[in-house]
């Protein structure tokens, strides 16, 4: 199973972001939040109320992916809201020659989709700066 595929963002958005086969190592569960780990960060994050950004580190790539990872086309920022667009674009200027070599969402970085991501679900749903670095050696 895919944790990261388990949360209420665009769940099941389709069966090329995340698989609804258990065997699969995309599959993302029964529902959403159907798993012990996804419902703790649920509850941690609508419980505190105070939580305005957040890291989702994932391995291995060097990689530094933003929101929306459901969405396979190139203008992510353009789903946003302004100000986390904005912030988003003024991150990954900056992030850039910090040992990433791509930036941007799942789609541009790695290739594929990934729904019902953490991410996504954070930025969507609780107005949550979020991103998912994929961390390597360098």
């Amino acid at each position: 199973m895919d944790i990261n595929r388990n949360y209420g963002h665009k769940f099941a958005y389709d069966d090329k972001g995340s698989a609804i086969d258990s065997c699969d190592e995309t599959y993302r569960g029964v529902e959403a939040f159907s798993e012990p780990e996804t419902r703790a960060v649920r509850q941690l994050v609508e419980k505190s109320g105070k939580i305005s950004a957040a890291m989702n580190f994932h391995a291995y790539g060097n990689l530094w992916i933003t929101p929306y990872s459901y969405y396979d086309g190139d203008d992510n920022f353009s789903l946003m809201k302004p100000e986390f667009a904005e912030f988003d674009k003024t991150l990954e200027s900056e992030i850039v020659g910090m040992g990433f070599t791509k930036t941007g969402s799942a789609e541009e970085t790695i290739k594929y989709t990934a729904n019902g991501e953490a991410s996504d679900w954070m930025l969507a749903e609780h107005d949550i700066i979020s991103m998912s670095p994929e961390l390597g050696t360098d």
